[in-house]
Parts: structure tokens; C-alpha cells; sequence
């Protein structure tokens, strides 16, 4: 934040003085830094960059870093505007190679500016904080003629590789390189922004945890229709969904400011907090950095993710068959991978179907259609066909705390009987009645139960 002592003081005008270019220089300056003052004083972090393009080609096949477009704000309030057109705006990371591979670390390119030194000419001096350019002829406004040409002053911009910029810059980080297979290649790195445009990385983020919310608040409704007296996963909606609204509305805007979407974000971590298995969220150890967003962001994003993963567990993966509506068939490949898969197995020796009638279809309608069926691997139903049997045993279940089906869904235990269900064959499921289109299922699918991962020797669980 700005120093007020350091505020040029206020010009004493009076009738008869003698102008000089000092004067509007201070009268100028002085604006500026109040401008400048009261702005940081309101937003703390009014700094970074706006549009940022930069060459990657140049950089993985020279490396060569070159700026191609950029707009930004540098921490000393000094607007950066760079187009194509321009003046190169590049560094050569070559000369760093050596120093890379020593120490297997990232580089980091600055954006900087020379710093305003009182008391000395800013286009003179050991560094020049701008360059004179000679400006367009400007006419007078009130009378269209008299173009004048005004000179004009231009930051004088460069780009710094190093870990710490030299205080008589004000800059920030722009990107992080690594030097991999004798080739340069930018990072993930965020760098400061002033906003969180609609297509930036951190509103990428930020959906992904609005996306998760929503999604487990959403099975969490469904077991909630199944059971509407349970206060506990109502309280668990709750917690997910209380702070959603605002999150998103922010994050719509694509102009809002990281710090107010991070706030956000902290709000959100609390309020996921007691679905997990600590109730009180922990003091984030992290503080908000805003010269690394990917950081900040990512370190409240995995805590979110982890108190989901703990409190809200989805016991089961739903893969929906297929339909033939020409013969009425319902078809899916069982893979033998979810016979052996750490992550899936079949349910004991049964497989779990969910049936789920069209509108009007009756619960025992659905039981009869599903009784009535002949189910089995792709190559037996012929012959279940022609043998008069319904291939695998199915039952319906009536009760399992750890898979409540979504509304309107009946679910069944099929035998996974070798005689009729073969793994790596499409599993069918047909019924050879003559009901109408309006009394067949509007869809089945096949829960695979999740495999628990037991934790290896010395793991903490």
C-alpha cells in the first residue's frame, strides 16, 4: 500500500505566480499518487494482468519468451498497455539452462517498471522509469484547429527472470517456465489478475468445486425422497448448497475480483466442513497470495474436494444399458475388468439393476415387466428363448443403507449365474410380451459397487 508521507503536498496557487513545467509535473503526480492512495487503501490488490498472450511456439522452440499482447496493472498503479505492433517485449531463457538443471528449479519472468524516484528526471538516470515519444498532433477541441504535437511519456516495460525483483521495480510475477526434454514450456501457474474473466483459470476451478456441490447435493436429494424424515442428510443439503447461490453469482459476473471469489470460496470450505470427519474447518496456513493464485486457490479447492470425499461417499458407479427400440432390448458389455478392478467389483455374486418406468408405469407393472424378462449374455438368449426359461434369477430389493435409489427407481439383484451371465458379453435384458411402447422401462442400469481401498502396511486409513 502507498505511504501517505510520500503523497506530493499540495501547490500553493496564488494570483501572479510564475508557471513553470514543475508545477503541472507536481500538480500531476500529485493526483496520481491520492488516485492511487485511496485506491489501494479499498483494494488492497489492484494489481495484475487484464489480456496476456504470449508466443509458446517461440518459447518451446527457441526459448525465446515474447510477449505478444498484454494489458495489466503493475503494484505502483501504473498501466501497462502492449500490442503486437509494438516494440519487442521478449528475453532469452537460454542463458538460465545451466543454472535449471543444477538446481531443478522453475524460472519465473517479472513483469516490471522502474519505480517514480522523487527528485529525478524519470526519462533520465541509471534506469528511466519512461521513454519520450513524440505524439500525434492533437487539434484544440473547442475550435478543430491548431494541431499541436505533445510529447508523451511511455513506460519503459521489461521482463525480469528471477525470484525476487529489485526493489527499485515495481513488478509481479507473469509466468513460470520449466525447462524439460531440452525444450521450455509454461507451467500451470496463475498469475495476479484483476479479474476472473468467465475463460480464466481460476473461474475453471472455481466451477469445478460449484460443480462438485452441486452434484452431491443432488444425490443427497435423492436419498432425501427416499427418506424425508432424515434430518441428518437434509442438515448435510444444507451445508453443501447454503453458500452456493452467492458463490456462483460472483463467479458469473467473469469481472469479479479474485480476493472477493477467494473469500468466497473460504466461506464455502466452512460450510463443507461438517460433512467431513473434523467438524471445525482448520485456520488455512496458506495466507491469500495474490502473485500466485494457483496456490491460494488450489489449497481451499483440495480441502473442499477431501471433506466431500470423507463425508459424502458414493458406494456405487451408475452405467445405463442401452435400448433397441426395435426389438426392446436393453443391452450393456459387462468388462471383465469389474470382475478384478481394485475400484469396482460385482455386488458378492449378484449384479445390482435399477429399473426406472415411464410416466404412468406403475411399481408393480415395472416388477411384472422385469419378472417377465429374459435376461442373460448376448450368446444365451437364443436359447433361453427357444428353452422357454428366463435365463438369471432376479429378485427385488427391498433395503441397503448404502445404496438409496433416485425416485421412481425399483432395484433388482440379478444371480450372476455362469450359466447365463458371462463376463466381457453384452448382458441383455428383453421381454418377449406384446405391451406397448408406453409399458417398457424408460431405462435400466447397472450399479457396480465401489471396492473400499483397504490402506497398505504402515498407511494411516
Amino acid at each position: 500500500m502507498a505511504d501517505a508521507h510520500h503523497l506530493p503536498p499540495a501547490i500553493h496557487w496564488h494570483e501572479g505566480m510564475l508557471l513553470a513545467p514543475q508545477h503541472f509535473q507536481q500538480l500531476s503526480g500529485r493526483h496520481e499518487a491520492l488516485l492511487h492512495y485511496h485506491l489501494t487503501a479499498t483494494a488492497p490488490f489492484h494489481w495484475g494482468v487484464r489480456k496476456l498472450e504470449i508466443d509458446t511456439s517461440l518459447l518451446r522452440v527457441n526459448g525465446i519468451f515474447r510477449v505478444v499482447r498484454l494489458e495489466a496493472v503493475v503494484p505502483d498503479g501504473t498501466v501497462i498497455c502492449h500490442l503486437p505492433d509494438a516494440e519487442s517485449l521478449e528475453t532469452d531463457l537460454n542463458p538460465y539452462i545451466p543454472d535449471v538443471m543444477e538446481n531443478q528449479k522453475l524460472l519465473t519472468v517479472h513483469l516490471a517498471v522502474p519505480v517514480r524516484r522523487p527528485g529525478t528526471a524519470p526519462v533520465r538516470g541509471e534506469i528511466e522509469r519512461f521513454r519520450a515519444v513524440e505524439g500525434e498532433p492533437v487539434p484544440d477541441e473547442s475550435t478543430g484547429d491548431t494541431a499541436v504535437a505533445i510529447p508523451r511519456l511511455h513506460p519503459r516495460i521489461s521482463l525480469l527472470v528471477t525470484d525476487e525483483p529489485s526493489p527499485r521495480y515495481s513488478a509481479f510475477p507473469l509466468m513460470r517456465v520449466r525447462y524439460e526434454n531440452e525444450k521450455f514450456d509454461r507451467t500451470d501457474f496463475i498469475p495476479p489478475r484483476l479479474t476472473a474473466a468467465s475463460d480464466s483459470e481460476i473461474t475453471v476451478l472455481c466451477r469445478e468445486v460449484a460443480d462438485l456441490l452441486r452434484r452431491k447435493a443432488e444425490i443427497l436429494a435423492e436419498k432425501l425422497q427416499a427418506d424425508a424424515m432424515n434430518l441428518e442428510t437434509r442438515f448435510s443439503i444444507h451445508s453443501l448448497v447454503s453458500g452456493l447461490p452467492g458463490f456462483e453469482a460472483i463467479l458469473g459476473t467473469g469481472c469479479a475480483h479474485p480476493f472477493l471469489l477467494y473469500l468466497s470460496l473460504c466461506s464455502l470450505a466452512g460450510n463443507v466442513t461438517v460433512v467431513g470427519s473434523d467438524p471445525i474447518p482448520p485456520r488455512f496456513s496458506t495466507p491469500y497470495d495474490h502473485n500466485d493464485l494457483r496456490a491460494t486457490f488450489e489449497y481451499a479447492r483440495q480441502y473442499i474436494f477431501r471433506m466431500i470425499e470423507e463425508g459424502i461417499f458414493e458406494s456405487y458407479d451408475v452405467i445405463p444399458f442401452d435400448f433397441s427400440p426395435e426389438n426392446r432390448i436393453f443391452a450393456l458389455d459387462l468388462k471383465p475388468e469389474w470382475t478384478a478392478d481394485e475400484k469396482l467389483t460385482w455386488a458378492e455374486d449378484h449384479l445390482v439393476i435399477g429399473v426406472k418406468g415411464r410416466s404412468g408405469m406403475t411399481g408393480p407393472e415395472v416388477r411384472e415387466w422385469m419378472g417377465q424378462s429374459l435376461i442373460g449374455s448376448a450368446s444365451k438368449i437364443d436359447s433361453l428363448r427357444e428353452r422357454k426359461i428366463l435365463g438369471a434369477s432376479r429378485t427385488e430389493m427391498r433395503e441397503d443403507k448404502t445404496l438409496v435409489p433416485p425416485k421412481d427407481v425399483l432395484l433388482f439383484t440379478v444371480a450372476a449365474d455362469p450359466r447365463f451371465v458371462l463376463p466381457g458379453e453384452a448382458l441383455q435384458i428383453r421381454n418377449l410380451g406384446e405391451s406397448d411402447a408406453e409399458h417398457v422401462p424408460l431405462e435400466i442400469a447397472l450399479y457396480l459397487r465401489r471396492k473400499v481401498r483397504q490402506p497398505a502396511p504402515g498407511e494411516t486409513p
